[in-house]
This record gives C-alpha cells, sequence and structure tokens, in this order.
C-alpha cells in the first residue's frame, strides 16, 4: 500500500514538473496565458513540496504580471512566500506588481525585505525609483486593480 501511494506522489511530482516545463517554454516564447494555464495546472496537482509549489506560484505570477494582471500577481506571490518566505523573488516579483499597481510604499516596503547584497544593480536602481516614488504618496489605479487598461475602458 505504501509503495502504490510513493509511486502515485512521484507521479503527480513529474506531472507537475512537465507543466511547469510547458508553462516555462510557453513563457520564453511570450505566451504569456498559455505559460499561466500551464502553471495552474501544476498548481492544481497539489504536490507536497511547498518550495517547489512557491515556485509555481512565482512563475504564475510573472505570467500574471505579462498580461497585466497585477492584482493576480500579487496574490500569487502572496501565496508563494506563505509556502517559502525565504523566497527573495516572490518578495521582487510582488514589488513589481505592486508598483505597477501604484503602491510604491509596499513595493518599496517588499524591496527592503530583501538582503542589499543580493540585490542586482537593475534591483536597486529600481529601489531609489520607489523610494523617489513613494515620498510623493501612493498613486493607486482603480483601473489596473479591477485588470483594465485605461485605453482600453470605453
Amino acid at each position: 500500500m505504501r509503495v502504490h501511494k510513493e509511486n502515485k506522489v512521484a507521479h503527480k511530482q513529474k506531472d507537475a514538473m512537465k507543466f511547469k516545463t510547458n508553462g516555462n517554454n510557453a513563457f520564453h516564447k511570450q505566451r504569456y496565458d498559455e505559460a499561466w494555464k500551464e502553471y495552474t495546472k501544476a498548481i492544481e496537482l497539489k504536490v507536497e513540496d511547498d518550495s517547489f509549489v512557491a515556485i509555481l506560484y512565482c512563475n504564475r505570477a510573472a505570467a500574471s504580471l505579462a498580461l497585466r494582471k497585477f492584482v493576480d500577481a500579487v496574490s500569487d506571490c502572496n501565496m508563494a512566500i506563505a509556502l517559502d518566505p525565504s523566497y527573495t523573488r516572490a518578495l521582487h516579483r510582488r514589488a513589481d506588481a505592486l508598483a505597477s499597481l501604484g503602491d510604491y510604499s509596499s513595493a518599496l516596503r517588499d524591496m527592503n525585505r530583501v538582503p542589499e547584497n543580493s540585490l542586482t544593480a537593475e534591483q536597486q536602481s529600481k529601489m531609489r525609483e520607489l523610494h523617489r516614488r513613494s515620498k510623493r504618496g501612493n498613486q493607486l489605479d482603480p483601473y489596473l486593480i479591477l485588470g483594465k487598461d485605461i485605453g482600453t475602458c470605453t
């Protein structure tokens, strides 16, 4: 009975990895909707490896960012961080999504949680820009929060 359960777990992990790879391939080809769906299939398998599942949520957040679904990206990053609090890529990604929504102070707070010695030059520059913008206050965009681009609203 135990061997059967172990085989089932291994099969589920293998399937999740296949969906993740498919998602990565689609993402690199800029087929973000397809990538989002593949990561979702992997997440729905409910693999019992928190670090792996955190990566899946963070990858899906990247697809959501590319699709301009910033609230969804924040939500997926929240899940990734809950599963693996040390996952700095999820903090970076959530900061990007929050900044895209105009919540600069929250984005800066996420960036400040990352050890400074692990920040790239680009991330340090982004942090300075967030600091500058947060001083002017948040400029939350209700259209983006609703998942709408103001240019597409009539």
